[in-house]
């Protein structure tokens, strides 16, 4: 026999706060604001224009730059031409003045929010495998260095990373100048590990500064990319890592390189932009769920090197480079709206 909450449903939750964590189709209200909420899912797979990076200008243009966080609570470091020493936040609406970076660098990995970041690798300004901390004001010198590739050639660029704080995360290298399966280090805030797991597909010169998307030290993915022994032979290949190994995945559909992989986790994962060779660039987007790439909008610019930050629910592509080819002032942003988990008020007309 069918129960009363069968019949009508839960009681609506009196709270004085709204509750956290939240799913989708919870009710309540809120005594404090005397308000009716429900958690629902808002569909939108959009571009539109965000405020311009504060680097860049008339010839100049912001690369290789690091991004981390989320569309509302993002963060930029570092970046070239000119070489940057700074980072910037972004709020959904602006960007500001973050904290100066101890020396000017780009090309470097970085994981976690805008308030505990930790960034590492890259050319500051020439190779280097030192690591650093960024609290929201300022970045301190981290002891830990970058592990050697067992491959030989300088680990420190190139480098795809993901993680959602500070402390648990993944760092992995590809080739350097020729095809490699590289290297994967797990990173739990104090120290690197060398997993002693390599890509399924070599590749190299793969990413710009954000080509990545996880959760932590037991899910990611990578996507295109450098493969073959061709210069520039570009790859659809996506493989995910579970923490023991790499397993490929059904591949993307735009072969290229120098573009933008970005994620909270492998069912939310953004990749944009990228270099087709010759000077062609892309501006495709695709998103992926855990099984399968889905071809969404076409981003506002195509270009090569930019960053990012968020994910396919609500995600952000910065900065980047056109190799010359007009137009060569190429720091603008976009936001990306897809499909996301939001808390809307409950009205009556």
């Amino acid at each position: 026999m069918a129960t009363y909450y069968d019949i009508h449903g839960q009681k609506v939750q009196n709270v004085s706060s709204d509750p956290s964590p939240v799913t989708e189709g919870q009710v309540w209200y809120n005594t404090t604001s005397n308000t009716a909420k429900v958690r629902g899912v808002t569909s939108s797979n959009t571009w539109a224009s965000g405020a311009n990076h504060p680097q860049g200008g008339p010839g100049r243009y912001i690369s290789y730059a690091s991004g981390t966080g989320t569309q509302t609570a993002g963060l930029s470091a570092g970046g070239y031409s000119p070489t940057i020493s700074g980072s910037y936040h972004y709020d959904g609406s602006a960007w500001t003045t973050g904290g100066a970076m101890p020396a000017v660098g780009y090309q470097s990995m970085m994981i976690g929010t805008q308030t505990a970041a930790f960034l590492a690798g890259g050319y500051r300004p020439g190779a280097t495998n030192t690591c650093l901390d960024y609290d929201g004001s300022s970045w301190t010198s981290n002891p830990a260095t970058l592990l050697a590739s067992p491959t030989g050639g300088p680990p420190y660029s190139d480098l795809y990373s993901w993680g959602p704080t500070n402390s648990d995360g993944i760092f992995g290298s590809s080739g350097n100048t020729t095809p490699s399966a590289g290297y994967t280090l797990s990173w739990n805030g104090s120290a690197f590990t060398s997993t002693g797991h390599t890509l399924n597909t070599a590749r190299y010169s793969s990413g710009g500064a954000r080509w990545g998307s996880g959760s932590g030290s037991t899910s990611g993915l990578v996507a295109a990319g450098n493969a073959g022994t061709g210069p520039y032979t570009l790859s659809t290949a996506s493989e995910e890592y579970d923490g023991s190994s790499w397993t490929s995945t059904p591949s993307c559909s735009v072969a290229c390189r120098g573009h933008v992989v970005t994620g909270t986790g492998v069912s939310d994962t953004l990749k944009s932009q990228g270099n087709l060779n010759s000077g062609n660039f892309t501006n495709s987007t695709e998103t992926y769920d855990g099984s399968s790439w889905t071809t969404r909008t076409a981003s506002p610019f195509a270009r090569t090197y930019a960053s990012g930050f968020g994910g396919y629910g609500l995600g952000m592509i910065f900065g980047g480079d056109t190799e010359g080819i007009a137009p060569t002032t190429v720091n603008t942003t976009a936001e990306w709206t897809g499909t996301y988990e939001n808390t809307n008020t409950i009205t009556t007309s």
